[in-house]
């Protein structure tokens, strides 16, 4: 301990017990709940009380005829009341009992009553002083004991503070260096002072590296202005912390999103120290965010699109005068076109492989396929529009097939097949084995849907026949207009 400690400690030992603590009277009176004060009351009453005594005592006893042995009551009484109330007690008991006994009982007289006066006091004083020297002696080892147990205790509650304070430090600096998220303290002027290893990984560079820069060396441009008004802020006590959402350049050049929280530290007289910083990337977050934006776009503009073909099926399709029949020609086109969309919608929007949607639309059929009904080809994966359109046209050639070609009769056969040519997409549909085929007389939606919905649907070229054998379709195309990009 300092000395200053030391002195500080003295006061309080003094404060605590003072001279008199460990006098039987002082102990009584604490134990009765007294104030510290009322010591100095008692132990002039106790010298009085017991002068008294000594004085009743000495008259009757010995009575009033004789001077001999005149302080022999006096004498025992002196030394009780220095041990039990202190040096006052005691001093009171002398004097007091003199003057009685020399008022009351035996008036002084010549020179021997003078001298045993003297005598008396002489002796008094000196039991009285070798009594309180007792008393102080005692009171320093009491004080010394009190010391050094205080000491001890101070000494034990500083070790226990100081194993609390590194056991917290020690969970302090565990949790800042595996804290999920990136933590830093930055001074006034944007020096990076300390960081922990995530926010290392967020921005990409070593804690020496860091260590030779400044925030806004790594902060992206178009942030910066609102970094500056930011701390602008925290400086001038205009706020005591802010959120933000900004980007980093890493090391590698790659741009990085994260939300910082930023904090001021001050001192005891309310300076602002230095900045503490929490990063968390967010960089997963602004992509998903951006990949909704544009899902959101592109689902709006695709529903714009799928309302276009409902609504121009509905107006191609031919009303004859049988409201039932036109409904269901109506539904199944729908179907035809639900269809497609329910393989785009399970697989995101990113397209579909051609083979599940020749299966789909030939889903009434999926008895004959494999056997009446053959498809073939390599492995393709075809964009929404691609789909759309082949989906339509499959449809359209299967309900065909089945009112009057080669599905309408139990022989009758489906080849469905296609191929890559160079940068060319090709897809045919060939009947074969049904009832002779007459070519229509006038062109409906079907038509439409095979010929110029295909061609501009993906930039190609479509061609019907009707042979007598079986109609024939096919469908040409650039690649780059069918596959998935």
């Amino acid at each position: 301990m300092s000395d200053m400690e030391l002195s500080n400690l003295h006061a309080v030992v003094e404060e605590r017990f003072p001279f008199y603590a460990r006098l039987p009277l002082r102990i009584l009176a604490d134990k009765a709940k007294l104030p510290p004060k009322a010591h100095y009351f008692l132990a002039p009453a106790l010298g009085v009380a017991l002068a008294v005594i000594a004085i009743l005592a000495r008259a009757a006893l010995i009575g009033t005829a004789t001077t001999k042995v005149a302080y022999i009551t006096l004498f025992p009484m002196v030394p009780v009341g220095a041990l039990v109330g202190g040096w006052i007690t005691g001093t009171t008991v002398a004097l007091l009992g003199a003057v009685l006994l020399h008022t009351l009982i035996l008036p002084l007289g010549g020179a021997a009553d003078w001298l045993a006066l003297f005598v008396f006091l002489g002796s008094c004083a000196l039991i009285i002083a070798t009594t309180e020297l007792m008393h102080r002696a005692e009171a320093r080892a009491f004080k010394a004991e009190a010391m050094e147990a205080l000491q001890s205790q101070i000494l034990e509650e500083r070790k226990r503070g100081a194993d609390a304070l590194r056991e917290a430090l020690s969970r302090l600096e565990a949790t800042f260096e595996n804290a999920a998220v990136g933590i830093a303290e930055v001074a006034l002027d944007g020096r990076w002072l300390r960081m922990n290893e995530r926010l290392c990984n967020i921005v990409g560079y070593r804690r020496d590296e860091l260590m030779q820069m400044r925030a806004g060396d790594i902060t992206h441009a178009e942030d910066r202005a609102a970094d500056r008004e930011n701390v602008r802020r925290l400086l001038s006590g205009e706020a005591r912390s802010y959120s933000t959402e900004k980007r980093y350049i890493r090391k590698d050049g790659k741009v990085v999103w994260a939300d910082v929280t930023v904090g001021i530290a001050r001192n005891a007289a309310d300076q602002p120290v230095n900045f503490v910083a929490v990063v968390e990337d967010i960089t997963a977050r602004k992509a998903a965010e951006a990949h909704n934006q544009l899902l959101v776009a592109e689902i709006s503009h695709r529903a714009n699109n799928l309302l276009a073909v409902v609504q121009a099926i509905a107006q191609q399709t031919s009303f004859e005068g049988d409201p039932k029949a036109y409904v269901a020609k109506l539904v199944e086109r729908i179907q035809s076109l639900a269809a497609s969309q329910t393989l785009l919608v399970r697989n995101e929007w990113q397209g579909t492989d051609l083979c599940e949607l020749v299966r789909a639309q030939l889903a009434p059929y999926r008895d004959l396929i494999g056997g009446r009904i053959v498809a073939s080809g390599p492995a393709i994966r075809v964009n929404a529009a691609a789909a759309q359109t082949v989906g339509m046209a499959l449809h359209e050639l299967a309900t065909n097939a089945a009112k009057y070609g080669s599905l309408s009769s139990e022989d009758g056969k489906v080849r469905i097949a296609w191929r890559l040519v160079d940068d060319e997409f090709m897809l045919s549909w060939e009947e074969s084995g049904g009832p002779k085929v007459t070519p229509p007389t006038r062109k409906g939606f079907g038509n439409t849907v095979l010929g110029r919905m295909a061609e501009l649907s993906v930039g190609g070229k479509t061609r019907l026949t009707f042979a007598e054998e079986g109609a024939s379709w096919m469908l040409k195309a650039p690649a780059d207009r069918i596959f998935v990009r």
